[in-house]
């Protein structure tokens, strides 16, 4: 589940320790850094829960990307959302998801304040049925945050 905006395990789910310290089920790269001296929890800025991921530690520049395997249903559509915001809009920042050859991108950008980036995924009949959701930037660090909140993924409801 890529809704991430949970501080404790659902009723029968165990969370291992890692997921205290980053968010469960997401993995992450950063270029030139350990992931710990970049990103980490916020307790100060977040919309939902008690906290959210802040990414831009340090006196030096990176480039990040974030990323979940998730499974998905050929023929269905999905939305994928995430409330993101930074304190440098210019910074470029993507919510996207790769499907096999196929790379499907938001256009929304984060801004100072709370700010949805949101996305519609059709899933083809003949598509794999994993898909893996990205949120990548660039430029971060050197005093250029970006914080994301309330990840989630749900089957689309369309003309009903």
């Amino acid at each position: 589940n890529p809704d991430q905006s949970r501080d404790e395990p659902a009723e029968g789910e165990t969370w291992p320790d890692s997921a205290r310290s980053f968010p469960f089920g997401w993995s992450a790269s950063v270029t030139g850094h350990e992931v710990a001296d970049v990103m980490g929890y916020d307790e100060e800025q977040f919309e939902t829960g008690t906290r959210s991921l802040r990414i831009g530690e340090g006196d030096e520049t990176f480039n990040f990307v974030l990323s979940q395997r998730v499974p998905v249903t050929p023929g269905k559509t999905y939305m994928l959302q995430a409330r993101a915001k930074t304190n440098n809009p210019e910074l470029p920042f993507s919510l996207y998801t790769v499907l096999g050859e196929q790379r499907l991108s938001s256009a929304d950008t984060p801004g100072e304040d709370w700010t949805t980036i949101s996305m519609l995924m059709k899933v083809p009949e003949d598509a794999p049925e994993v898909a893996e959701l990205r949120l990548w930037g660039s430029g971060a660090g050197d005093g250029k945050l970006v914080w994301i909140d309330s990840v989630s993924m749900c089957e689309a409801q369309i003309g009903q």
